[in-house]
């Protein structure tokens, strides 16, 4: 079975978005995002070089997983910095290093454009991400994290 790793195209529309909308759904965050707004944001980062990029996994044709890639700017290296904001793998495809791949294809896509690194982040109870996530990089323990809620 091969896993082919590539940028997400228009064509994907259809496919990707209800693959986003379970991602969603299984979300702790619970969004509640329609499925027009993410078809919306879908054609945004494929029309868009300067926002980023959604890889897409495919097996046999079929679009199983997805990482959601996203720029950023480090003043200290006066460099961009890539964000994977989203990675995600259809349950039924679990267990076959989709997200490992996918991670690995994140890094080459930062490495090509230039990024001084890449960040992510994943809740505190998603023990399986962390033990993917850990095999990649360094846990940062010198950063807290913040947030405050806008709209």
């Amino acid at each position: 079975m091969e896993i082919n790793i590539r940028c997400s195209e228009m064509k994907d529309l259809p496919e990707l978005t209800t693959l986003m909308q379970k991602y969603m759904d299984l979300s702790v965050l619970k969004p509640t995002i329609t499925r027009t707004q993410i078809e919306e944001h879908i054609r945004h980062l494929v029309d868009s070089d300067y926002l980023g990029c959604q890889l897409v996994a495919e097996i046999d044709q079929k679009i199983v997983g997805f990482a959601t890639l996203y720029y950023s700017f480090s003043t200290m290296k006066l460099q961009r910095v890539l964000n994977m904001n989203d990675l995600f793998v259809d349950s039924d495809y679990r267990g076959l290093a989709i997200g490992k791949k996918l991670i690995q294809e994140c890094i080459l896509f930062g490495e090509k454009h230039n990024c001084a690194s890449m960040i992510w982040e994943t809740h505190i109870d998603n023990l399986g991400a962390q033990k993917l996530y850990d095999s990649f990089g360094e846990r940062t323990d010198s950063w807290v994290h913040y947030e405050k809620t806008l709209l």
